[in-house]
């Protein structure tokens, strides 16, 4: 780990030897356009490549971005921190220090995990391959499903109803594909919230129908009764119900 200020100079030019040009003043920017520089180099390393009458300059400006919206999103099997350990016992009983092990469970603080697949797919012989390959198909399926419904969302904000639409049908298209309950039914009751927008009450009591009904699946999953009448009384469900009428 280079530690020197002319150590940190030399690996920066091993890793952008271009770049280290830049910086002594040898090439200007638009032949280093012309040497095809990249965007990509250009945007890691926080440089700004200028146009106009700045297009010979040298400044070193930081990157900008801004973060117009946020979601959070699980997947559809919920897997209860007890009933976990209780698997974990009974598929590593041949392990001689699984006793030792097993508090580990209750020390995490965890309650509840979320999974792509039942509990039980993991009593088969799924090795690390298995395991990424699941991981990386379904959480981008679940990363473009929430991705649609924000964009839908702040699109709603924007009075863009239109493009609100298109977007949720193309969350719609995935949850098809990719079941997730807890995503799917806000996305029916942003649909339903969209189409009343638009004034077409038949399409948002449907649209709200399917929310209400992918709610009483998930609550007739929960066996946590106190869990059950907070969320069917939480504000949201309640807006379901109401839009069912």
């Amino acid at each position: 780990m280079p530690t020197s200020k002319a150590e940190r100079r030399s690996a920066e030019c091993c890793l952008f030897p271009d770049l280290h040009r830049i910086w002594k003043n040898k090439v200007d920017w638009r032949g280093l356009r012309r040497a095809n520089l990249t965007v990509t180099n250009a945007c890691l390393t926080g440089i700004l490549i200028p146009d106009g009458p700045n297009a010979h300059s040298t400044k070193v400006a930081p990157m900008q971005s801004r973060l117009i919206a946020l979601k959070s999103a699980v997947p559809p099997f919920a897997l209860e921190q007890s009933h976990v350990a209780l698997r974990a016992a009974s598929l590593f009983r041949e392990r001689k220090d699984i006793a030792r092990l097993l508090p580990v469970f209750e020390n995490t603080g965890i309650a509840r995990r979320y999974s792509c697949v039942p509990i039980e797919w993991y009593e088969g012989g799924h090795g690390w391959v298995d395991r990424n390959g699941l991981y990386l198909e379904h959480a981008t399926a679940l990363l473009e499903t929430v991705t649609h419904k924000l964009l839908a969302e702040v699109a709603i904000e924007r009075g863009d109803l239109a493009n609100a639409e298109v977007e949720l049908n193309g969350a719609l298209d995935q949850l098809r594909e990719y079941p997730a309950l807890l995503v799917a039914w806000r996305t029916y009751a942003t649909l339903g919230r969209l189409r009343s927008r638009l004034g077409d009450g038949q399409a948002a009591r449907e649209a709200f129908a399917q929310a209400l009904a992918i709610i009483r699946t998930i609550a007739g999953n929960v066996s946590d009764e106190a869990l059950r009448t907070t969320f069917m009384n939480s504000a949201s469900v309640r807006q379901v119900l109401e839009g069912c009428r």
